[in-house]
């Protein structure tokens, strides 16, 4: 099962994946990070971290999906922050409907 937490920016994402792993020993991914270490690479992935969102879910929702997928393939639980995945994946992919879980996180 993969959990994706949703959320704008500053919300808490990164700290809740954080607690479920301490909690529940359930491994996470930083799209942050993931983003960063692309863009600091070296390599013109097409996006800076100036770039607008929409561009950024471009990039970055192929090899997003390609690491929940392997996940998903391999029985794994795993927690993955939703900043920058498109909000209508799940009507084109179908290991979505079967082990993808969304919270939503908001601050108040």
């Amino acid at each position: 099962m993969v959990i994706l937490l949703a959320g704008a920016s500053h919300v808490g994402k990164t700290l809740m994946a954080q607690k479920l792993l301490e909690i529940y020993k359930i491994p996470y991914l930083s799209i942050d990070h993931l983003k960063m270490g692309l863009y600091r690479s070296g390599f013109d992935y097409g996006f800076t971290p100036e770039s607008k969102d929409k561009i950024i879910t471009e990039k970055l929702w192929p090899i997003i999906k390609g690491i929940i997928t392997e996940g998903y393939v391999f029985q794994d639980t795993q927690v993955v922050s939703r900043e920058h995945t498109p909000y209508r994946h799940d009507q084109r992919w179908p290991y979505f409907r079967r082990q993808v879980r969304t919270a939503a996180l908001a601050r108040t």
